[in-house]
């Protein structure tokens, strides 16, 4: 089981050709100059898990379904080894795949403008002085996007610098640990020490949420997975998992999923005793779907926290947790979540007067501190304010 992470993001894409329509208008000063794109959405593909074939081939039959559901970068694992480099041809795909397969997968990914970025093979080591060798000479063959390096896996500073370098100079996706942050590189960031065996999983959702409040920067992603604290949790009910990734899209940063997600927590696939994701049944699908399409069209919602305020809000029921973000009164987003089993009935204490409707539903209401909100056990709803003026002879 995969940990929850946070992934602190810095690219050098252009701004015009990476941020979504909504969000051109919201980066500041500081992020044109380090030209952050304002919302990549990855999903990371095991494709050990992902069909049964086990096949990069296989993979890309469902490229058209990723794009439909918002993402806009890949992450995928068919290199076994890499080389040191010396040639064009120093790397091993897996048994499953070729060289062929691999290069129509990323072509087709292209057409459909979607980033590629490839992990680093497990078992492979780091060596410093060949490193920038070696993913040059794999650049030659394959057009991909990035490069990710598992965050345990470690890489000095020798190493990390020749990553900065060839992240600037190839307008590359390279993602490493924390210890290697450098400004063009993506750095994962571990929360896992702020929880422990006791931490309940209101009290850890509530450290997250006061963490981007903190810290609020748009270079930060959550992954969608839980760490392994809850997995019992998620396993008995996948309403709580859900909830988690309600509130995982609407932070402020970039989501993460793992492929399998629409088809429910992963360890479903373990419970049902299958080696691979049963894409037969697709329950999640347009749960994702709507939050994805709600991170590109609502600039309250963007990865990038230009001008967006967060904020932690009251409510008259201490189960409830809820926040805003927002960049002026009429530009509001509104998560509130119920992480218990029981059904709650709140009012909310203050945000700006407007209509709020739920992404996932035709609820709407008209907010004052006497409306009353309803969540089921379970239940994350998230609103985007849509009207402003309100009409007194309504």
């Amino acid at each position: 089981m995969k940990h929850i992470c946070f992934i602190l993001i810095i690219t050098l894409i252009t701004a015009c050709g990476e941020t979504k329509k909504n969000d051109s208008n919201q980066t500041d000063e500081a992020e044109k100059t380090n030209l952050i794109s304002n919302n990549i959405d990855f999903y990371k593909i095991d494709l050990e898990t992902y069909t049964e074939s086990q096949s990069i081939n296989a993979a890309s039959k469902r490229i058209e379904l990723l794009k439909k559901m918002g993402i806009e970068a890949v992450i995928i694992n068919p290199l076994k080894t890499i080389g040191k480099g010396n040639t064009n041809e120093s790397f091993e795909l897996s048994s499953h795949d070729t060289k062929e397969e691999l290069t129509k997968y990323i072509d087709k990914c292209h057409n459909l403008d979607l980033k590629v970025i490839l992990q680093w093979p497990e078992k492979e080591m780091i060596n410093s002085k060949s490193l920038s060798n070696q993913i040059e000479s794999l650049l030659k063959i394959f057009k991909f996007d990035g490069i990710e390096f598992d965050k345990k896996t470690k890489i000095d500073a020798t190493g990390s610098e020749q990553l900065n370098q060839l992240a600037n100079a190839k307008k590359l996706f390279i993602i490493v640990n924390e210890k290697n942050s450098s400004r063009n590189l993506f750095t994962y960031s571990n929360i896992q020490t702020e929880t422990t065996n006791n931490t309940n999983f209101s009290e850890y959702l509530k450290s997250v949420i006061q963490l981007a409040v903190k810290t609020p920067s748009s270079q930060k992603v959550i992954n969608t997975t839980s760490i392994t604290h809850f997995d019992s949790l998620f396993q008995q009910n996948e309403q709580a998992y859900l909830l988690h990734s309600a509130i995982v899209f609407t932070l402020p940063g970039y989501a993460m999923m793992k492929a399998g997600d629409e088809n429910g927590f992963d360890k479903y696939l373990v419970l049902n005793g299958q080696k691979w994701i049963d894409w037969a049944e697709l329950k999640y699908q347009n749960f994702y779907n709507e939050l994805n399409k709600a991170k590109s069209e609502y600039p309250t919602l963007s990865g990038g926290t230009s001008n967006i305020n967060m904020k932690v809000i009251e409510t008259t029921d201490d189960n409830v947790i809820g926040f805003i973000r927002s960049i002026d009164k009429k530009h509001v987003s509104l998560t509130l979540s119920n992480p218990s089993d029981k059904k709650v009935k709140f009012r909310i204490k203050s945000i700006p007067v407007g209509y709020y409707k739920n992404i996932f539903s035709p609820e709407e209401f008209l907010y004052d501190e006497t409306i009353h909100i309803e969540l089921s056990p379970w239940q994350s709803k998230v609103f985007l304010k849509v009207k402003h003026t309100i009409n007194k002879d309504q």
